[in-house]
């Protein structure tokens, strides 16, 4: 492989590959790569790859054109799982789901098992600290989402046994 201004050049020789007209499965290859960026890339920046790929002296096969573009991450830096605090954290009973906002309120929790089935959902009374039975629960690992009177949400993982 050499690198021809900011283009990668890879040159394999002696392939052999079957004709397609004797099997087409085994006629066709392909290529897997990964790059590691420069850093300065922004949310919004697009880069173009196209290959052109050439048979002994035949013209080149131009592929088509993925265009790789950058986006932000998704993520809420108001609302995260540090907000809350959800106790005991080991539980077969009864716990507890404190909201650590002044400016914000419980307003659903939500109950999901390892499978992401809904199994329990609770409106709230747009309180900062909610009590919830799960005496009901089969043992095991549930996450606990919690949205927030503004439609925030984040989601803690909670063992039942």
């Amino acid at each position: 492989m050499t690198k021809v201004n900011s283009n990668l050049v890879w040159e394999f020789k002696n392939i052999q590959l079957v004709p397609s007209s004797v099997s087409q499965t085994l006629s066709s290859e392909y290529i897997y790569f990964k790059v590691k960026l420069n850093p300065g890339f922004q949310a919004g920046d697009i880069i173009p790859n196209t290959a052109s790929i050439y048979f002994d002296s035949n013209p080149a096969i131009i592929t088509n054109t993925f265009n790789t573009k950058f986006t932000s991450a998704l993520s809420n830096l108001n609302f995260t799982s540090n907000d809350f605090t959800l106790y005991p954290n080991r539980a077969n009973h009864l716990i507890y789901i404190n909201l650590n906002s002044s400016s914000e309120s419980i307003s659903k929790i939500s109950f999901y098992d390892v499978l992401g089935k809904n199994i329990k959902e609770i409106q709230s009374n747009l309180d900062n600290i909610v009590s919830v039975d799960i005496s009901s629960f089969p043992k095991g690992i549930y996450l606990v989402e919690i949205t927030t009177a503004s439609n925030l949400k984040t989601t803690k993982k909670l063992v039942i046994n």
